[in-house]
């Protein structure tokens, strides 16, 4: 995006620069040099008036470095010679050094109209600016001055400045112009409400301590955070005292909704208020974990998203308990999105979904309900409770990570582990239904127990694949009562190979409705694309072909199998003991 919107900015600059050399002057040369002739004067004004300013400084800058490179070929000759046809370098001389001046007075006026005038209007002793931003005004007019050298070296050098980078400058300025408005009353109250909201965060702590050390509902992470905040909040104490500048509100602000988001815990029946993210695209807490679940948007979701902490989620069965049509708990991403999500290797623990069933996008259930085009990467969910309703007849699409998923993305490199109780003819223990996929299952395993099935036909890792479905390198360890790879529908053109289970812990060997496998258009018999491997044989990884000692280790983790078995490499399977032990 960076690269285009730079070449964008020189198209519109190759439209309006003017030099005056003869035609027959620049016929021959090379197509930088042609680029520049018959050109209109560029309009500064509508420049300055308009958005596109930032763009148009980078742009000048790459337009700047062209015509010295012009300036050093034709003083070292290199314009001369049997491949040009050039009678008088002096006259071009004379014409790109018009050209270069012509742009350097028009970006510098783009320059000191937008960034320096902007700037030089504030006053450094003026009351917001002593108060709140010195270190601010000092620092920007640093800021300022190396950017105005980027544009005006000799070189290319590295791209050190973009257009966004630009337009920051001004937004940053624009914040040290507000402060340069303010009195002194302005200020003093600005100062009192700044220490007005410390002695009420300072409270706030106090009382919330007894709980947070007491109440087995607090998770570590929890504990954890009540813990730094002690220190936070004693540094903003002196900030507040010593050093008060404009970042301190910023500061402020983190600290109270950090805290706010514990004492609201305390006093709502221990479950967490949904905050929108600090940082757009990632998801580092359980407060933002509920507003991913409960308040973004299809919009948010059609994103690129991380996870960028392991979370305890165990609070969420307490979540939406008064809900009227019985979803109590987790609120699955429950539209259709493209979302991408890395989870980084983080595990999640303790989601409790409930589904009653129904139709259309309410049959789906699942921490994603429905996925085209998206991509799940890298994620892990331990302790995961899902409950869909009877009643709801054969259709009930889901799993504990995805409910319905098709289209390009892929899914690789994630579990889950837990229990799934009452799912439908389309249900999984991993995922629901995933269908003509031009990406891929790759690379997972799943320890979910599923009972109670309304239907025969669901299965503790995939319930209903479709055509096109490809799934490659994977295990399933959840006790079933039904299927125990594949569930109703198995047999619609597979691309699937070395798939694992153990029978001895899986309680089934039929593998899907009709016992057999379609795979690439042909019956052949489960042997050929799944293995039930006897529990003695998983502690050695060259028995799983096509898994690779790059993805997979073996290792005991008691939270899914007192055995050893192949895990996936990245996931600190420690955590899992800081977690909320869930029932």
């Amino acid at each position: 995006m960076k690269k285009l919107l730079r070449q964008l900015s020189l198209l519109i600059l190759m439209a309006v620069i003017t030099y005056s050399c003869a035609e027959e002057e620049v016929r021959h040369l090379d197509p930088m040099v042609e680029g520049l002739t018959n050109l209109a004067d560029i309009d500064i004004d509508a420049i300055n008036n308009s958005g596109s300013w930032s763009g148009s400084l980078v742009g000048f800058r790459g337009q700047r470095l062209k015509l010295l490179t012009m300036q050093k070929l034709i003083a070292n000759g290199g314009y001369t010679g049997e491949n040009y046809n050039l009678s008088n370098p002096a006259q071009l001389a004379e014409g790109v050094a018009e050209v270069l001046q012509e742009v350097n007075t028009k970006m510098d006026s783009v320059f000191k109209v937008n960034i320096q005038d902007k700037y030089d209007g504030i006053n450094e002793n003026s009351a917001g600016i002593v108060n709140f931003g010195s270190k601010q005004y000092i620092a920007m007019g640093i800021e300022i001055s190396t950017a105005f050298a980027w544009l005006k070296e000799e070189t290319k050098g590295d791209d050190s400045y973009s257009t966004n980078d630009f337009a920051t400058i001004q937004q940053d300025i624009e914040v040290l112009i507000g402060l340069n408005a303010l009195n002194e009353q302005e200020v003093l109250d600005f100062v009192a409400e700044l220490n007005s909201r410390y002695d009420g965060i300072v409270q706030a702590y106090a009382n919330v301590e007894a709980e947070v050390n007491s109440a087995p509902e607090f998770s570590k992470a929890q504990k954890d955070l009540y813990a730094a905040l002690g220190s936070r909040i004693d540094e903003l104490g002196v900030t507040l005292e010593e050093d008060l500048s404009l970042a301190t509100k910023d500061v402020l602000d983190i600290v109270d909704r950090d805290l706010t988001g514990l004492t609201y815990f305390a006093e709502n029946n221990y479950t967490s208020p949904a905050q929108e993210p600090l940082v757009f695209g990632e998801i580092s807490s359980i407060t933002e974990l509920r507003w991913f679940s409960e308040e973004a948007t299809v919009d948010d979701w059609n994103n690129n998203w991380v996870l960028t902490a392991d979370i305890d989620a165990a609070e969420t069965a307490r979540w939406n308990l008064d809900a009227e049509n019985g979803q109590v708990g987790f609120i699955p991403i429950n539209k259709e999105t493209s979302i991408n999500f890395d989870g980084q290797f983080h595990i999640i623990s303790g989601l409790h979904m409930s589904k009653i069933g129904g139709a259309g996008d309410s049959e789906r259930s699942g921490m994603f309900s429905k996925i085209v085009n998206g991509s799940i990467n890298n994620l892990g969910l331990i302790n995961v409770r899902m409950t869909k309703g009877v009643g709801a007849g054969n259709g009930n699409q889901g799993g504990t990570l995805v409910g319905f998923f098709s289209g390009s993305g892929n899914i690789t490199k994630c579990f889950a582990e837990g229990s799934f109780v009452g799912p439908g003819s389309q249900g999984g223990g991993f995922i629901g239904r995933p269908q003509v996929m031009a990406g891929e299952i790759s690379d997972c395993f799943a320890v979910v127990a599923t009972t109670e099935s309304i239907n025969p036909f669901s299965s503790s890792f995939i319930g209903l694949p479709v055509a096109g479905v490809r799934v490659f390198n994977c295990y399933n360890l959840g006790f079933t009562d039904r299927k125990a790879i594949f569930g109703h529908g198995a047999g619609l053109n597979l691309d699937a190979a070395n798939l694992y289970y153990d029978s001895e812990f899986v309680g089934s060997t039929e593998l899907d409705r009709g016992g057999n496998l379609y795979v690439a258009e042909s019956l052949v018999t489960a042997a050929d694309v799944t293995t039930d491997l006897a529990t003695a044989d998983w502690a050695d990884l060259s028995n799983f072909k096509g898994f690779s000692a790059d993805t997979w280790e073996i290792r005991t983790e008691t939270q899914f199998d007192p055995n050893p078995r192949p895990y996936l490499k990245g996931f600190n399977y420690d955590v899992i003991d800081d977690f909320i032990e869930v029932p």
